[in-house]
């Protein structure tokens, strides 16, 4: 099942809810439908992978309008300047450059650069460098960026969890050296003000590992790799 397979307002609702726009009810209601409409979970599934691939060769494909109305109210605290009559969608009205910026790069890297944006207090910076972090069978995926002025990392914790009993941790690994680690995942969307700059930087990996509660006993990974991907520019 794909978006084009469904009308407009459930492949809308399915892409506000995988890049986390829904609060109250709306959220409440889409997880019921996600537990049992497989159409909508293959939907979701279909937006959360678009987020996580920021390959170059990705097929564009425009998010609904409402999409990018959503997040032009999240953004800009209204419905944005747009021109009465005009029959644009809503990219096209977006306030100021940050549409055209988002525009220029694939469907799926702006999306995830937005989500970033949304996320933010009125007063943050969107991220300098993005990793995205899948596992191979998708259960698992986060992105983690380092934001523009280099305050914090975020993490968001878009699918999947660690198995019972168990927690994930965070590792930056650059080439030829042992694995840091960047802490227990805290929740599904944090900021980490402590992270070794001097470390991470373009090009470095990062993984998750699974490990006994309260993270590796260690210092280094000592359970199973689940997930790694590439710090890249935005």
């Amino acid at each position: 099942m794909t978006m084009t397979e469904m009308d407009d307002d459930d492949a809308a609702l399915a892409g506000e809810y995988a890049i986390g726009l829904l609060e109250g009810a709306e959220a409440a209601g889409a997880r019921v439908r996600l537990r049992e409409d497989p159409r909508f979970a293959a939907a979701v599934a279909d937006w959360r992978e678009r987020l996580v691939q920021l390959d170059a060769d990705t097929a564009e494909v425009a998010p609904p309008a409402r999409v990018y109305a959503a997040i032009e109210r999240r953004l800009f605290g209204g419905a944005g300047p747009v021109g009465a009559g005009s029959g644009q969608g809503a990219a096209g009205r977006a306030a100021g450059g940050l549409w055209r910026w988002l525009a220029g790069l694939g469907t799926a890297a702006a999306l995830a650069v937005a989500v970033f944006v949304v996320v933010l207090p009125s007063s943050g910076t969107p991220p300098t460098l993005l990793a995205n972090l899948a596992s191979e069978d998708g259960a698992l995926a986060l992105r983690v960026g380092v934001l523009e002025d280099f305050s914090a990392m975020h993490v968001i914790l878009d699918a999947g969890d660690a198995p019972e009993g168990r927690v994930l941790q965070l590792w930056a690994i650059a080439e030829g050296q042992a694995p840091v680690s960047l802490g227990v995942v805290e929740s599904r969307d944090y900021f980490l003000p402590d992270y070794p700059r001097d470390l991470v930087e373009q090009g470095i990996t990062l993984a998750v590992s699974e490990e006994p509660p309260g993270g590796s006993p260690t210092g280094q990974p000592t359970g199973a790799v689940l997930a790694a991907g590439t710090l890249e520019d935005v």
